[in-house]
């Protein structure tokens, strides 16, 4: 059997499954299962997004300050640049991330949630075990691979209704929030005030990540645009197809991008106006992402916060943030996409701010603590309703590629804001290079948004086409 026998043989059992799938009807409380199961992988993801930021000086004081690392120990501030410079080899999980979030289109959403759910837990396992910074790292680089894609985000904005997505999404994502703030309270009973037993906090959310996946393995249907666009594809006869494929080719010449599905995504983005303004957009935000991410826990220390005080500090976050969130939702649908964007924005600047002013005016650590959720939570929810919007402006038969080679082409900005970081931090107290990075790079933004991005409030995804103009 050649080839194309081959792979015509595949396509029709793959028809004949997806078409079982289509015509199956959900079981009774299906939408309620798959919210509560979404909202379970949502949390796990934002905890492991999450817990490692927060214990940022205790991993640098075990592995570079306490204990040798290639023959010398290291002062905080020069561990903290070393830590950080290791985040290139978590940054190349980020790179491959996108790669592996186009087999979405290929191969459905629900065995890319699965996995990932499976991912993310292993990988908090696999710090938990950890007995060195190498072993560390290696953990820290599957959490990253793992919680880069956001699968069960793609997941409810495909199932939630057009005039309410961005209240489902963001209702369900807040409930999660607030369900992190068991974090804390993990610091609190397993660490108390000894810094040293930071890897503890890690065992009980792995663990619920190998039983979330076996519980989205058994009760989750893979999303109905998936399935319908899946069986239009599958339906137009394979030679039809390859015909058109190679015809494409020979006029366009440039048969080693038609292979590379990231690439033609790239291409894609780049070629249509209002994805390429937001792409911008995302670009520059995403420029103080590490800053604002990764080193509100040194600034604390730095500030001289004990373990206790940055324990009370990490209380607020996951209530401010799920309640902000939550509310955020609700503007989106009644006043659009860009007035979230700027909204959520300028408060993540304020807020930012703020929490270096009381961080270092020895405020109590509930107010610094305060600032600190508004300012981050505001910052993801500016930066993730800018990757809706280019959500909304992407076909369902191609959105995850399109939104993979975006994610792609973020890590520039992210990559440029760590440098300066890095640099910034040798010579000067954390929060003036921080400062410097977050204040440009989120006005730039939000000019972008305001002056040159269309409102995506309404959009009908069947409405989408994919073409090549």
């Amino acid at each position: 059997m050649d080839k194309d026998s081959r792979i015509i043989l595949r396509e029709q059992k793959e028809l004949i499954n997806l078409r079982k799938k289509q015509n199956k009807k959900p079981y009774f409380g299906y939408t309620f299962s798959l919210v509560i199961i979404i909202i379970l992988v949502n949390m796990l993801d934002e905890t492991a997004s999450t817990i490692g930021t927060g214990v940022t000086t205790n991993i640098i004081n075990t592995f570079f300050v306490s204990r040798p690392f290639f023959g010398r120990t290291f002062t905080p501030n020069e561990g903290l640049v070393i830590h950080n410079s290791f985040a290139v080899f978590t940054g190349t999980a980020s790179i491959l991330a996108p790669i592996y979030k186009i087999l979405g289109d290929r191969f459905g959403r629900k065995p890319l949630l699965i996995v990932s759910t499976l991912g993310m837990g292993l990988g908090m396992i696999l710090i938990y075990l950890a007995d060195n910074y190498i072993a560390y790292i290696i953990g820290a680089i599957v959490v990253t691979f793992f919680t880069s894609h956001d699968m069960q985000i793609l997941y409810i904005l495909e199932e939630a209704p057009k005039d309410k997505r961005t209240t489902i999404y963001s209702l369900t994502k807040g409930i999660s929030i607030i369900g992190t703030i068991s974090i804390p309270y993990l610091r609190d009973f397993l660490m108390g005030n000894d810094g040293s037993k930071w890897q503890l906090i890690y065992y009980i959310p792995g663990l619920c990540g190998l039983i979330f996946a076996v519980v989205a393995f058994l009760f989750i249907r893979e999303t109905k645009p998936f399935v319908d666009e899946r069986i239009k594809y599958l339906e137009i006869p394979y030679e039809e197809r390859k015909s058109k494929k190679e015809e494409k080719i020979k006029e366009s010449k440039i048969k080693a991008i038609e292979k590379i599905s990231l690439l033609k995504s790239i291409k894609y983005i780049f070629k249509h106006k209002d994805l390429r303004v937001l792409m911008f957009a995302q670009v520059s935000f995403c420029t103080c992402m590490i800053a604002m991410s990764k080193y509100y826990q040194p600034i604390m220390n730095e500030a001289g916060m004990t373990t206790n005080e940055i324990t009370t500090a990490l209380i607020p976050y996951s209530i401010i943030f799920g309640i902000i969130t939550i509310f955020s939702g609700v503007i989106s649908d009644k006043l659009g996409r860009k007035r979230t964007v700027v909204t959520f924005g300028l408060i993540a600047l304020l807020s930012y701010i703020m929490f270096i002013i009381s961080a270092y005016s020895d405020f109590p650590p509930i107010i610094v603590g305060f600032f600190y959720a508004l300012y981050i939570g505001s910052y993801w929810i500016g930066k993730d309703y800018i990757e809706i919007m280019m959500t909304e402006n992407t076909p369902t038969d191609n959105r995850a590629s399109v939104i993979a080679g975006a994610n792609f082409i973020y890590l520039l900005g992210s990559g440029a804001g760590f440098c300066i970081l890095s640099v910034g931090v040798w010579f000067l107290p954390i929060w003036i290079p921080c400062v410097a990075v977050v204040v440009p790079s989120l006005v730039y933004s939000l000019i972008l948004v305001i002056t040159k991005a269309k409102e995506t409030k309404g959009i009908d995804y069947e409405s989408l086409i994919y073409d090549e103009k």
